[in-house]
């Protein structure tokens, strides 16, 4: 008796679109997370003097009353 091939489904190509684009979006994501520690200490090193700066600017303006 011949083995007869069932028909592909017609969902197996968005099937196959859904894993590419979730792929796609993972790659994005995980680059995106090796990005952001550099940012992030980008973003602290330059935010380190405004509290100094917020200090010296408080004592100056409550110097005057």
């Amino acid at each position: 008796m011949p083995h007869r091939l069932t028909p592909p489904r017609p969902q197996a190509p968005l099937r196959a679109l859904g894993a590419f684009v979730t792929a796609v979006l993972l790659a994005l994501v995980a680059s995106a997370a090796l990005l952001l520690p550099d940012t992030t200490v980008q973003s602290v090193d330059s935010m380190s003097g405004v509290l100094e700066g917020l200090g010296r600017t408080l004592d100056t303006e409550l110097a005057g009353y």
